[in-house]
């Protein structure tokens, strides 16, 4: 519950709310070891009272009187089964629906009372004079953004409306700003009109294979992109091959003399661009950046054209790993009107620009084998002769996560059943102890029988740790199932033991 409460700053109804979707969690453990608690306490008394010898004269088998406790394991067994395969992640998934649907309150919420909000994933902190809640409006707004603990662009707007779109593995949140005074890191300022900024969030609890449901695991298995950790690096991975497949293709267009050296490849609905320049590279956050002499022509749907002039110019993506707009951006460029008149205008930008068709027409509809030819060793034909190095680690990346996660979810299904079954002969066990000490204090059988407990979480949670490292899977699964076997011989001991008396 801390998590969500610190990333989200939960109402006091919320927690407790949020208390009611975590109680299947809790069951999960708590189950299981107070029906320890009950049958050993229960079967202790029931032979501390002479009971038990009272039965046996009588012709009644032990293991006749312990059917009721065995009964007790099964149904304890199977419970916690269906809570950790299906009832556990259904009331998670409905712990962040309940954050989810009051997050934009909670922004409110928060900037009334201490002026400030910290967006989930903190790579934004909203600032404002007023907020209007009724009216979901935010005034004199400071938007500050942070990257790697230091601070990015800062954002100033007069006002500001808030939208939250709930998605499956994430949440959107969009800032629709106006009069906005847009400032990169090195001071450098531009004015909007209106400026809609666009920021997604991962889930906070969903995302996790230990809350998945087994039919969601299932999915996750026959499909790794449903599952949304991988395929944000998909995304992140397959928009740096499309800008690296744009850059190479600018380049080929301006080393192209033939042709005058101009790039034809980008229009938007209103506008058509052709420019040239020196030369295209692409850097480590998947800028474009045109050096040279760039010399620019903006043509509107009625072919009237402005020619522009510039030192420099960026491309980037205009949403976050979304390679299907994009926006250009001149730096002191020199504007020469009909008149023959040159307009100075400080940093220019055109929004909306489309993927280039040339660039279109190369990449695979799947996603997927377009990463896949970026490495190294592949037998297709890789679409870049020379790939970044930025750009082979990310795809080395996808291989990574989808391999981590199938690792996880071995070990969680192994887990799950390791600590079902486990949940009969934990309970067999505190039974045969509680008759076996009758003699002593009711609580020393349940705290011994605590023991086998210990064993058994110890080597599920080693397993699990052991797994993760490479090539040691199978080591630590077989650790998992050895702890429960281990089990197997304690109980075994426990009522050789036991039916000796």
């Amino acid at each position: 519950i801390l998590k969500p409460v610190q990333e989200y700053g939960a109402s006091p109804m919320q927690v407790i709310i949020l208390l009611g979707c975590f109680m299947p969690v809790t069951l999960t453990f708590v189950l299981p070891i107070s029906a320890i608690f009950a049958s050993t306490l229960i079967y202790g008394r029931f032979a501390s009272d002479n009971e038990l010898d009272a039965c046996r004269a009588s012709g009644v088998s032990i293991l006749t009187m312990i059917y009721p406790g065995l009964f007790l394991a099964l149904i304890v067994s199977i419970t916690t089964l269906i809570l950790s395969f299906h009832i556990m992640p259904r009331f998670v998934h409905q712990a962040e629906k309940v954050i989810k649907a009051d997050v934009k309150q909670m922004c409110f919420r928060n900037i009334q009372r201490k002026g400030f909000y910290t967006l989930p994933g903190k790579k934004y902190r909203l600032y404002a004079d007023y907020a209007d809640n009724v009216n979901g409006l935010l005034y004199g707004l400071e938007v500050i953004e942070s990257k790697g603990g230091s601070y990015g662009r800062t954002i100033e707007a007069a006002t500001a409306q808030l939208e939250f779109t709930p998605f499956d593995g994430y949440s959107e949140i969009t800032i629709l700003a106006k009069d906005v005074f847009d400032t990169n890191p090195a001071g450098e300022q531009i004015y909007f009109q209106t400026l809609p900024i666009t920021y997604r969030f991962d889930s906070l609890l969903g995302d996790d294979i230990k809350f998945k449901k087994l039919n969601e695991i299932k999915k996750i298995k026959n499909n790794p992109l449903s599952f949304y950790p991988i395929q944000r690096k998909v995304d992140e991975t397959y928009a740096q091959l499309v800008m690296e497949l744009i850059a190479k293709d600018i380049s080929t267009a301006i080393s192209d003399q033939s042709a005058g050296g101009y790039y034809k490849g980008f229009i938007s609905d209103s506008k058509r661009l052709i420019f040239t320049a020196n030369q295209c590279l692409i850097n480590a956050k998947g800028v474009l950046i045109l050096t040279g002499d760039v010399s620019f022509f903006e043509y509107d749907n009625d072919q009237a054209m402005s020619k522009w002039q510039c030192n420099s110019a960026e491309i980037r993506m205009e949403n976050e790993n979304d390679p299907t707009s994009f926006v250009m951006t001149l730096i002191d460029a020199a504007k020469q009107r009909g008149d023959g008149e040159v307009e100075l205008r400080f940093r220019p930008f055109f929004r909306g620009l489309k993927l280039p068709e040339t660039v279109q027409l190369i990449l695979p509809d799947d996603k997927m084998s377009a990463i896949q030819s970026v490495l190294p060793n592949d037998n297709q034909l890789s679409m870049l002769d020379n790939p970044t190095v930025g750009l082979v680690n990310l795809a080395k990346g996808v291989q990574k996560e989808i391999a981590s996660t199938n690792t996880e979810i071995t070990c969680e299904i192994n887990s799950r059943l390791v600590f079902g079954v486990g949940c009969i002969l934990l309970i067999l066990t505190g039974i045969g102890l509680g008759i076996l000490l009758r003699g002593g204090h009711m609580l020393t059988a349940f705290g011994i029988s605590m023991v086998p407990v210990t064993i058994l979480v110890v080597a599920m949670m080693a397993g699990k740790n052991i797994a993760k490292n490479a090539g040691a899977q199978g080591n630590g699964i077989l650790l998992m199932w050895a702890g429960l076997i281990a089990l197997c011989f304690i109980c075994v001991g426990v009522y050789r033991k036991l039916f000796r008396m």
